[in-house]
This record gives structure tokens, sequence and C-alpha cells, in this order.
């Protein structure tokens, strides 16, 4: 019987995949806020964040045509320039540091979050999507921790499942208009 709060309106899809829903703002709506970023892995990694057109992860292709997780081209539709969210987008952190930065965004879709993650060993990259059918393991490397908390498993097949290699945290501010 009481208004949630716009940090619980935004997560409401979350238990589906790591994602924010920003389906509700309309043109003129700001969401500003704090990001905040951790890092406590091995393997570099660049995140950032893609359009989806709805809760189960499809993106709009260079052609208009939709494409959903596990489709063929679904990575580079996903990480095309028009898709990606240029406010959360190139985020990088050394290991063992954390870092907190202002956003803004006028937005009106699904946002999810990806990861660029390269194995310093055998300087291989791996790219990771919220939607599991999306990545090349077909396993879920992001994970909601709690509402507009995501961590992410940086590594192929698994690996240890803990979900703390990099951790992405949104804190909002009240809507402006």
């Amino acid at each position: 019987d009481t208004d949630p709060g716009l940090a619980a309106l935004i997560a409401q899809h979350q238990h589906i995949a790591a994602s924010l829903d920003f389906t509700a703002f309309t043109e003129g709506q700001t969401v500003s806020g704090t990001l905040y970023t951790a890092r406590e892995a091995s393997f570099d990694s660049l995140t950032g964040f893609y359009r989806t057109v709805d809760s189960q992860g499809r993106v709009l292709a260079a052609d208009g045509s939709l494409i959903a997780p596990g489709e063929d081209g679904y990575t580079k539709a996903a990480l095309l320039d028009s898709n990606r969210v240029t406010a959360l987008d190139d985020l990088t952190l050394t290991d063992n540091k954390t870092k907190d930065t202002s956003f803004s965004l006028t937005e009106f879709s699904f946002l999810a979050p990806y990861a660029k993650v390269t194995n310093t060993e055998t300087n291989k990259t791996n790219t990771f999507f919220a939607f599991d059918a999306a990545n090349s393991d077909g396993l879920a490397h992001f994970q909601a921790l709690g509402d507009n908390l995501f961590g992410l498993e940086d590594t192929l097949g698994g690996g240890d499942l803990d979900y703390d290699d990099v951790i992405i945290g949104f804190s909002f501010n009240p809507l402006s208009t």
C-alpha cells in the first residue's frame, strides 16, 4: 500500500536477469545517481551496459530486426554503439579497488550489463552478458546480489561461482524532469 520507491521500480525484473528496468520513464525524465564498482579479480574486465527491448534480453540489430540471447549475431547487435549506454560504458577498475561515479540517464528501455574479460595468462578475451543463453558457455556470468547490485563471475565455465570478481551497484537520486 506504499510506494516502494524508485530503486524498487528499476529492480522489478532482476529475478529474470541482472538488468535495470527503465520502461516506466518518459521523455524528459532523467534518472541520476551514483554507480559503485569494485573489483577483486586477476582477469582484466571492461564492463558496461547495453539496451534490450524487453526483460528477456532481445536487442535491436542494425537492420531493425530483433535478436534474442543465444541467436546468431547477438553479441554484435548487443554491442552496437546504438545499443550501448554511453554513461555506463567502458568501465574499468584496477584489482582490489573501488570507484564511485556519478551518472545521469534519460532511458526508456531495459539496461543489461556486459563484460569483456581478458584472461591475463592466455591473453584471450571472452564477452559475457546478463542472459545465460547469450554466453558462449550457456552459464550465468552476472547475478543480482540485491536490488540494483550485480556481481560478475569472470571465468568461462563458471569459475568459482562467487560472482564477486566485479561488483556493480546503483544508488538513485529522486527523479528530475
